[in-house]
């Protein structure tokens, strides 16, 4: 290949990927609105400030089911806000946004950091991790759940 074939080739190339990464930035993001609904399977851990010893720690974790809701309240192109329920009762208000793939989502709230895959347009997969060092409760808590749009 002779130097004009090797530059008109890489121009083809550049011009390709600009015109793919154009059209994936220009992809609509799946609207999420709504009540999404599961239980999750939880861990959790009371950190330093506790010395029960009938306090779950980091030697005896405690393994609990809850359920969750994520009620997304309103959302603009990829990014969402509403709030997550546990077990019913409010755990606080959420902002978020969805990835270029339209399956990636990324949330946050006062108290957890929680990433979802939208695994159909009515499937949710979710993990949050939540250390409630804010309200000074040092207790730490990870969990998974599969979430239904209802």
């Amino acid at each position: 290949m002779n130097k004009y074939s090797t530059a008109l080739l890489g121009t083809l190339l550049a011009s390709g990927l600009a015109t793919s990464a154009g059209s994936a930035m220009a992809q609509e993001s799946p609207n999420i609105v709504g009540s999404w609904t599961g239980r999750s399977s939880t861990i959790l851990v009371e950190g330093p400030n506790y010395s029960s010893a009938t306090m779950p720690s980091w030697e005896n974790p405690k393994l609990l089911q809850r359920d969750v809701t994520a009620q997304i309240t309103q959302q603009k192109g990829n990014l969402f806000w509403g709030k997550v329920y546990g077990n019913g009762k409010l755990d606080g208000p959420m902002i978020g946004a969805i990835g270029v793939d339209g399956k990636t989502i990324v949330l946050v709230g006062p108290n957890a950091h929680a990433r979802a895959t939208l695994v159909s347009p009515t499937q949710l997969e979710y993990c949050y991790l939540d250390s409630d060092m804010a309200t000074g409760d040092k207790s730490y808590k990870a969990g998974c759940s599969m979430l239904t749009k209802r």
